[in-house]
């Protein structure tokens, strides 16, 4: 097919907000949809040159795969290379590990599959994750080993049922994601099932071939590049994608290729000089900015500056043109690829092998702990703070997940129930139930959060957890003696000035959590959404009410200070360039009562018998720092990470509950 300059420019459009996205900026909240750009870019380059060989008569599926090895192989490679010396040099062990894990995935073309099944509450930080953007690529390579099979085995019907076939297998991929938005988000977002409607977008318009006249073709274009546009400025984290919202994005590129030819206002503005010149080294601009993203987090100790990040950017753009220059120019020449596969195989093998062995041997070691640190602080031994049993659901009681934990043998049961904080306690509790002769049950009502009326907006699909919650009751009611509550309540349940904080952590002294934005609300009778105080503080108060109506000890756990800092992150900087783990750390007690107050004004209005306060503030806040909130007392950390307890922290939570647990 012939060169269109145009597209060049439109892949500068699309790499661009990607790379500004990831770099933080927020004029650029749905910078992600560059990605989505890309796909619809390469299903239609991908798919015009099939469709054109095969209407020859000339398509071989060995030479198919060979220019998409060329294509994507070598600067991959190369960039996964120079991250290997720094992630040795840099990464905590349990960020090796991930880093090792990836390697070995992104060899195989299966990130997106690695990235979807360690996401959680646990997982690091996104931002921190050097290999994190080759989903994108594990999908692009996942759909084009099964594409021309897919093309080859129906050319025989004739060109217009092959369009049609393709219009049938976008509408169920299409239908999916919309599906996958509201109930499974993370595998929507990486898994190719959900993603292959935006390729075969690109793909049908290879198909297509019109000619309208000029002024329609400037008025579709622009309306595409428009639509491009909003999606890069008007999304955000919020916005549930893909699904039908990724239709914005998807179809303004789909315009922008149909009618943006030659000649249109579209055409002329994607040809300019500097955008084509960006759009050429695109691929290898996507490859690095990621990595340099990553590694910047990672050696600093607090977020990096945004003129660091911005230096970042720009580097990668330089970097980009030197592997294009470099490293995919030659390589795309066929006379330098005469040993392409048995090059590839041998450097596949060496990072898969390399990754297996730094999986198998810790490499380049763990670092070593200080004599005084009970509890693993560098991100060793993460299951203490994860599960401490397997969730399952049962025929005896559907919309129930429950498992034991504790002494399984014994007579007496304690219920736990909650979200990540109770799993962060979990391990100890279950050590002092075994200690005491009690059994353990953790319960979740499936699919819901902890307070049942309230949902993440951006998921809700006008349906309630009332009847889940209600079968939880029933089990606990029917299996458990007493129950202990835990979670984080203030990121769901904070109004400051009159309107509903759901941002991450501050602690104004320097200590920004890194994490999702989630805007929660409550469900109101007639199915509506209510962010409201009012509301919120009525969802709350509902919630205990109805534990209260189980007639058993209900240990209400008021909230658990957050941090700001990651405890493991700043130990490890401190050990690794001042050769020390850090004496002390905390928070300011006044900010833990301002943030929670709303929290602890609801649970204290509430008063029965059956009702147990547990008060971390009492035990981490103005006890061994006066007027401060305690994270890392005397070299040992109270925290896994910037808000989930370590095990020493859940044991002092832990001994509290146990101090008023008589089940005599």
């Amino acid at each position: 097919m012939d060169y269109r300059r145009e597209i060049d420019g439109l892949r500068a459009v699309a790499v661009i907000p990607v790379i500004l996205f990831h770099a933080g900026f927020q004029w650029f909240s749905g910078g992600y949809v560059g990605v989505d750009v890309f796909f619809v870019i390469s299903g239609y380059l991908i798919t015009a040159i099939i469709i054109s060989e095969l209407a020859q008569g000339d398509f071989s599926l060995v030479q198919f795969y060979q220019r998409r090895a060329r294509r994507i192989l070598p600067a991959l490679f190369f960039v996964m290379a120079c991250c290997i010396p720094f992630a040795l040099m840099w990464m905590l062990p349990i960020q090796l590990n991930d880093f090792s894990e990836s390697l070995i995935a992104v060899t195989l073309f299966a990130s997106n599959v690695l990235f979807w099944r360690e996401s959680g509450y646990f997982a690091p930080a996104a931002g921190e994750l050097p290999l994190l953007h080759t989903w994108s690529l594990a999908v692009e390579e996942q759909y084009y080993i099964l594409f021309p099979i897919f093309l080859i085995l129906i050319w025989r019907f004739g060109r217009t049922p092959v369009f049609y076939a393709i219009v049938l297998v976008a509408a169920v991929s299409l239908l999916l994601s919309q599906w996958g938005s509201r109930n499974a988000p993370i595998a929507n977002f990486f898994l190719a099932p959900t993603r292959v409607w935006e390729l075969l977008a690109g793909s049908l318009c290879a198909f297509v071939a019109i000619s309208p006249g000029l002024t329609i073709r400037n008025l579709a274009s622009i309306l595409g590049l428009g639509m491009v546009v909003f999606g890069v400025v008007f999304f955000d984290q919020s916005t549930p994608f893909p699904s039908f919202y990724a239709l914005v994005p998807v179809v303004g590129t789909a315009l922008i290729l149909l009618f943006g030819t030659r000649g249109t206002i579209t055409a002329t503005f994607l040809s300019a000089r500097g955008l084509v010149g960006i759009g050429l080294i695109s691929y290898s601009a996507y490859l690095w900015h990621q990595p340099l993203f990553a590694f910047a987090r990672i050696r600093s100790l607090h977020a990096p500056t945004q003129s660091v990040m911005i230096g970042a950017a720009v580097l990668s753009i330089v970097l980009a043109y030197f592997s294009w220059r470099f490293v995919e120019t030659p390589f795309r020449r066929k006379r330098a690829h005469t040993r392409l596969y048995s090059v590839s195989a041998m450097v596949a093998a060496g990072f898969v092998g390399l990754g297996l062995l730094s999986l198998q041997f810790d490499l380049p070691g763990r670092l070593p702990l200080a004599p005084n640190i009970e509890y693993q602080s560098f991100g060793e031994k993460l299951a203490d703070v994860g599960n401490v049993c397997e969730l399952a659901g049962s025929d005896d009681y559907p919309g129930v997940r429950f498992c034991f934990f504790g002494d399984l043998s014994a007579t007496r049961t304690v219920a736990l129930y909650g979200d990540s904080h109770a799993r962060a306690i979990s391990h100890n509790l279950g050590d002092q139930l075994v200690a005491k002769q009690i059994k353990g049950i953790f319960v979740e009502a499936s699919g819901c959060e902890i307070v049942p009326t309230i949902v993440v907006e951006q998921f809700y699909v006008g349906e309630t957890c009332g009847g889940n919650f209600d079968a939880l009751l029933n089990f606990v009611s029917n299996t458990a003696d007493a129950i202990v509550v835990v979670s984080r309540w203030t990121l769901q349940l904070y109004p400051i000035e009159n309107r509903i904080e759901f941002m991450t952590f501050d602690n104004q002294e320097g200590g920004v959590e890194v994490g999702d934005l989630k805007e929660f609300a409550v469900v109101d009778e007639n199915g509506g959404l209510d962010r409201g105080e009012v509301a919120k503080r009525g969802a709350l108060t509902g919630l205990v009410w109805s534990l209260l109506t189980m007639e058993m000890p209900i240990f209400l756990t008021y909230p658990i200070p957050e941090v700001g800092w990651d405890i493991a992150k700043e130990n490890i900087h401190s050990y690794k360039y001042q050769s020390k783990i850090l004496d002390r750390l905390s928070t300011d007690m006044a900010l833990y009562d301002r943030r929670n107050a709303f929290v602890i004004e609801t649970f204290d209005a509430i008063t029965d018998p059956d009702l147990i306060p547990v008060r971390p503030r009492d035990i981490f806040c103005n006890t061994l720092i006066q007027d401060r909130c305690v994270a890392q007392f005397d070299g040992v950390p109270l925290y896994y990470d910037d808000d989930h307890l370590s095990y020493v922290g859940a044991e002092m939570l832990v001994n509290q509950i146990f101090q008023n647990l008589d089940l005599e």
